[in-house]
C-alpha cells in the first residue's frame, strides 16, 4: 500500500567449523541433499505454511493456494526481526539449495532431491529453473546450490584463508578489518573504505577479473 513498508524474505547460510548456521525469515527455503535424501531446512513464514503446520491443508493444496504469498514475518515490515535459527552438522558431499517459492511450488521435493543428486553443480540450477518455467511459474525464481567438497580437521589441514594480501607480507587479518589493498578471493582489490559502522562495512573495490569497480 503507498505510504507502506517494503518487506522481502531472507534465508543466510554460514559455513564454520564442520556445521551450517542458517537464518530464516519468510517464505524462501533451504533443502539439505545427502545421500540422495533431501531434507527441509527451513519452515515458511507464511499463511499457507501456519496451515499446513496445523494439518489444515496438504502440501499439494498448499502449492495452489492464493494465500501461499500471504507472509507471517519478513524483513523491513516490522521494527525487530523474527528470525528462525538452526545449526546443523555436515558431512562431506553435502549439498544445500537455496530457493524462493517461484521454484518450490512448481517443482517438488522428489524432483529437486533427484536434480541436485545426481546433475554435475554448474547443471543444477539451470534445470530445476527450466522445469519451473516450463510448468509456468507466476512467481520470483531464484536457486543456488552448495557443495560441501570435504570438511577441514584443523589437527591435520591448514585453515583456508579468503583473504590475501597484494601488498608486503598478511597478518592476521581475519580478526581485523578488511585493509585498502586486500584481495579478497584472489578477485575484489579493495581501493577505499566507503562506510564503517557497527553492523556492516562497506568498502570500494576492484574485481580482477574484468576492472569493474563494485561495492
Amino acid at each position: 500500500p503507498k505510504g507502506g513498508r517494503m518487506a522481502t524474505t531472507l534465508t543466510v547460510c554460514i559455513f564454520r567449523d564442520k556445521e551450517l548456521a542458517i537464518g530464516h525469515v519468510g517464505d524462501s527455503r533451504a533443502y539439505l541433499i545427502r545421500n540422495a535424501q533431501i531434507k527441509r531446512l527451513t519452515d515458511d513464514h507464511s499463511y499457507t505454511g501456519l496451515q499446513l503446520k496445523l494439518r489444515l491443508i496438504t502440501e499439494h493444496e498448499a502449492r495452489a493456494s492464493n494465500l501461499r504469498s500471504m507472509l507471517t514475518r519478513t524483513v523491513g515490515h516490522e521494527p525487530v526481526v523474527r528470525c528462525d535459527f538452526k545449526r546443523i552438522k555436515l558431512m562431506s558431499r553435502d549439498r544445500v539449495l537455496l530457493c524462493t517459492d517461484g521454484l518450490y511450488c512448481f517443482v517438488n521435493d522428489g524432483e529437486i532431491s533427484e536434480g541436485a543428486d545426481r546433475l554435475n553443480m554448474d547443471e543444477i540450477c539451470p534445470y530445476l529453473i527450466s522445469l519451473a518455467e516450463r510448468r509456468s511459474t507466476d512467481d520470483n525464481l531464484t536457486a543456488q546450490v552448495i557443495q560441501i567438497d570435504r570438511l577441514i580437521d584443523p589437527k591435520y589441514d591448514s585453515p583456508i584463508s579468503f583473504l590475501k594480501s597484494s601488498h608486503g607480507e598478511l597478518e592476521n587479518r581475519m580478526q581485523h578489518e578488511v585493509q585498502v589493498g586486500d584481495v579478497l578471493d584472489s578477485r575484489f582489490r579493495i581501493e577505499s573504505v566507503l562506510n564503517r559502522s557497527g553492523m556492516a562495512s562497506i568498502y570500494k573495490a576492484t574485481d580482477l577479473s574484468n576492472g569493474d569497480t563494485v561495492a
